[in-house]
């Protein structure tokens, strides 16, 4: 269902954690909805977690897109960009 042009994915699993989940279970729909369709990721926990994550998403891209680690980043930065300017757009 689509609430506003948001489509919202809810995953609940006990006991494991969020990179494996993503790599183990879920990459290629990721992939599709970051890469493919400019979707958004939006992580919330500590600062070890939020780097584990990040740098799994950077894998995923990479194998799934045939991208070498060096323009896996090279996306995530644009990515990150791009969301920081959206952050700054709203306070003005």
């Amino acid at each position: 269902m689509s609430n506003k042009g948001w489509e919202t994915l809810l995953i609940c699993y006990f006991q494991k954690y969020v990179q494996d989940i993503m790599r183990d279970d879920i990459a290629s729909l990721i992939f599709k909805l970051i890469y493919n369709d400019g979707g958004h990721l939006y992580i919330c926990g500590d600062v070890n977690m939020a780097s584990d994550v990040e740098m799994t998403l950077k894998e995923i891209i990479a194998s799934e897109a045939g991208l070498t680690q060096k323009e896996a980043d090279a996306y995530m930065s644009t990515m990150k960009v791009a969301f920081v300017k959206f952050l700054a757009k709203g306070q003005s």
